[in-house]
């Protein structure tokens, strides 16, 4: 036998040698071990992990509904006591409710109601029809007299801001008054009694000023405190739409507003011949430019 031959027949048997080492290798158990699968370890920590957060979650929310309870039950109780109070100050005051907390309205606004009620008061009850005519033409504010076509008076200095307080009759000043006392309070409140103050006056008289242009040689005296309400009216609005509170498009909307209450005025005016629409709209008008 060569040496050659004998090399491949030692290469033949080691490659069976290996072949049946790794056929019992395979036939062979593991020594009893189990096999592992990471993957399947991993979701079942997951697993575990949910039903404890679902656990603690169920926790929670029974405290959570708990304490809902809790603080409708004081809600409740609240509302009782609430409900107590008032009968017992409706018990106080002879079981009526007040229409009007005279205590809640600013300063400026009270005497502004205090004086026109007043004045009306005084000149209905007091003086005499023909001293009344005279106090309204003298105190009212009349075009025609800072025109030339009447005799100038030196009271025509005062009359833009004292035919604020005059009223024709009580329909008039309850009127006046009753939309005063809405429009003023939230004024008064939000920007101080100097601002509302200068504002009132301001817009009335730019009510005195537009029926003066309208009307220059007018020799009917315009009395009561409309156009300078007109003011605070148109004010409001604007108010309200900076606030948001007139729809999505707050300035398109206050602009249809102000468009639809302009001709409204003006109607009015046509129709009820003794309004001073001249003298609402110029207030109103002034009361949105301010």
């Amino acid at each position: 036998m060569t040496a050659t031959n004998a090399i491949m027949i030692n290469a033949k048997q080691q490659v069976r040698v290996t072949r049946v080492s790794n056929n019992n290798d395979d036939k062979t158990p593991d020594n009893g071990k189990v096999i592992h699968f990471p993957a399947m370890e991993e979701r079942a920590k997951r697993d575990e992990e949910k039903r404890l957060l679902e656990k603690e979650e169920r926790k929670a929310q029974k405290r959570r509904l708990q304490q809902e309870n809790l603080w409708r039950e004081q809600y409740k109780q609240e509302q009782k006591k609430r409900a107590q109070t008032h009968i017992h100050m409706q018990k106080q005051i002879g079981g009526k409710t007040p229409f009007i907390n005279w205590h809640k309205i600013p300063p400026l606004t009270q005497l502004l109601c205090a004086i026109c009620l007043v004045v009306h008061v005084i000149v209905t009850f007091l003086l005499t029809a023909s001293q009344k005519i005279w106090v309204i033409y003298t105190f009212g504010f009349v075009p025609a007299i800072y025109t030339g076509l009447l005799p100038w008076s030196p009271y025509a200095l005062l009359s833009p801001i004292t035919s604020l307080f005059l009223h024709a009759d009580w329909m008039h000043l309850g009127v006046n008054l009753f939309m005063l006392l809405a429009m003023s309070v939230f004024f008064e409140r939000s920007f101080g009694t100097k601002r509302f103050l200068i504002f009132f006056i301001a817009s009335g008289l730019c009510g005195d000023l537009f029926y003066l242009l309208l009307a220059p040689f007018s020799g009917t005296p315009v009395i009561g405190a409309s156009g300078a309400i007109s003011g605070l009216f148109a004010a409001n609005i604007m108010i309200m739409a900076d606030n948001g509170l007139m729809g999505q498009s707050d300035q398109r909307s206050s602009l249809k507003f102000l468009i639809l209450w302009t001709t409204i005025i003006i109607v009015m005016g046509f129709v009820f011949g003794n309004t001073a629409w001249q003298a609402h709209l110029g207030g109103f008008l002034g009361g949105r430019s301010e």
